[in-house]
């Protein structure tokens, strides 16, 4: 595909360097660094890299905070490709060639490939936009937008000026301006924390769209802004957000089981991506076996205690349920339950996978 002739130049780094070191580059970029380890592909380090680290950034090794994002090879399909976007939130991706790292594909120029595809053009922004938006008055302070992004799950927030839409405030900014404040903040004295500063300050400005332009047009134009979202508007007022994985799961859509989480609390609602990745990951190795139509997870929490509720539905229901102390750990043993009923072929099924850590 000619989308493997505009690679990105990758930026590598040994594992054992400092993630001060990185930082800058991925400021200066915009683009993850590829970490290396004896030759040989570790991961990359991006925002939510960023975002674990609680001490000096000098101390810490890149290969102590790594994210293991998949490889892109020139074999991959148009279909392959969005895939694997959708399956991690990193702005690029490897891509190998000969056994070496070759460049990065970018998420921009994935847009740019996608938005010719004719399924793109029959659908609106509107038809795949979240609602409602997560906004956040340009008033308030960094430190309540971190909070609103950590009880929500969302990487971006809609920043407004009377109720209409003044810029955009995402993760990425939230962990470069956190630890590099000099760059960023020239105006701000060392010593007052990033924090507190108001978030008109730091906010990008806002490629707006409205909800009649086609996916086609929405794709082209978060590719020319080389963004990850956009607001939704109507009269200049926000009505939604959309993002490049929702482009990339329309492509999918039909080879792809909807996936649907309910009942994550404030505290666990960060984690609703994390889990529907692992179900997908599930359903895939699944596929040649019994296609989905979809899967929904409900979860109870009861104290420290987490009940989950799956329920899968192929040529026939499939329902599990599933008991922990951890939600992940609960989440895991329902989904292997899942797996392993439809791996014994039954036409139906109810399972009970039970998981406690005492």
């Amino acid at each position: 595909m000619a989308i493997f002739d505009v690679l990105k130049q990758a930026v590598l780094m040994e594992h054992d360097e400092p993630l001060s070191k990185a930082i800058s580059r991925l400021a200066s970029t915009g683009l993850p660094v590829v970490v290396m380890k004896k030759g040989k592909y570790l991961g990359l380090i991006d925002d939510r890299c960023i975002r674990q680290v609680k001490t000096n950034p000098e101390a810490t090794k890149l290969g102590t905070i790594v994210v293991k994002a998949p490889i892109a090879r020139r074999e991959h399909s148009l279909m392959d490709l969005c895939k694997l976007f959708v399956s991690t939130k990193s702005k690029a991706l490897p891509v190998l060639e000969r056994g070496r790292i070759a460049g990065l594909l970018a998420r921009a120029d994935m847009l740019k490939e996608v938005a010719s595809d004719s399924r793109l053009s029959k659908l609106h922004v509107a038809d795949v936009m979240n609602v409602p938006p997560i906004t956040i008055d340009s008033s308030r302070t960094v430190a309540k937008a971190k909070e609103i992004m950590r009880k929500t799950g969302v990487t971006h927030l809609i920043v407004t000026t009377n109720d209409k839409v003044s810029g955009v405030f995402s993760s990425f900014d939230a962990a470069i301006d956190t630890l590099l404040p000099k760059e960023r903040l020239p105006f701000v004295l060392q010593s007052a924390s990033v924090d507190a500063v108001p978030i008109q300050a730091l906010m990008r400005e806002a490629n707006t769209i409205e909800k009649g332009a086609s996916l086609n047009e929405c794709a082209l134009a978060m590719a020319g802004g080389d963004i990850s979202a956009m607001p939704v508007v109507e009269g200049g007022m926000p009505i939604g957000m959309i993002v490049a994985n929702d482009i990339f799961r329309q492509i999918l859509k039909g080879e792809e089981a909807r996936i649907e989480v309910s009942g994550l609390d404030a505290e666990d609602a960060e984690h609703r991506g994390d889990l529907i990745e692992e179900a997908r990951t599930v359903l895939a190795k699944m596929k040649h076996i019994s296609p989905v139509q979809y899967l929904t997870m409900h979860v109870k929490k009861y104290g420290n205690k987490y009940s989950l509720r799956v329920h899968v539905k192929g040529r026939k229901l499939i329902a599990v349920s599933s008991f922990g102390w951890s939600l992940h750990e609960a989440v895991k043993s329902a989904l292997k339950e899942v797996r392993k009923i439809m791996q014994k072929g039954k036409p139906e099924g109810k399972g009970r996978a039970r998981k406690y850590e005492e």
